[in-house]
């Protein structure tokens, strides 16, 4: 995990809304505490925790809930309304950056590359079909 911390001097230093609220809803925080008596629970502790219960009961480390059968092959299909309106655009140009994946119906999506760039892309129409023009600069 990743968070974002600012570290102030003292309690005061809050803005006077958070301080107000903490002071009147909770102010067991006012002060840190003497004695830490309870063991933090983080999600690994709980993975954790589950792992050996298992291990306890002879079960696997790690199991994947039943997948529900593939549903029906789904015909291609495109919504001309949609696409002539594409067609009738100019040129678009994306800005993209991230990872670029591909998912198999019942399977998890895999990552095939990272992007970092633009993605200019033109729908033209050509009878009853669609050409596209798509050029990645990044």
């Amino acid at each position: 995990y990743n968070a974002p911390f600012y570290k102030f001097d003292k309690i005061e230093d809050l803005p006077a809304s958070l301080y107000n609220w903490i002071l009147e809803e909770h102010p067991e925080y006012m002060s840190p505490p003497r004695n830490y008596t309870r063991p933090n629970m983080t999600s690994w502790r709980v993975f954790k925790n589950i792992i050996d219960q298992r291990r306890e009961a002879g079960e696997p480390d790690i199991q994947v809930p039943e997948q529900p059968p593939p549903t029906n092959k789904k015909e291609p299909s495109l919504d001309r309304e949609f696409m002539d309106v594409l067609s009738d655009s100019k040129m678009m140009t994306l800005k993209l950056e991230g990872p670029l994946y591909v998912t198999y119906e019942g399977e998890t999506g895999q990552d095939l590359l990272w992007m970092d760039g633009s993605l200019a892309l033109k729908v033209n129409k050509r009878d009853e079909a669609y050409e596209f023009f798509l050029k990645f600069v990044g």
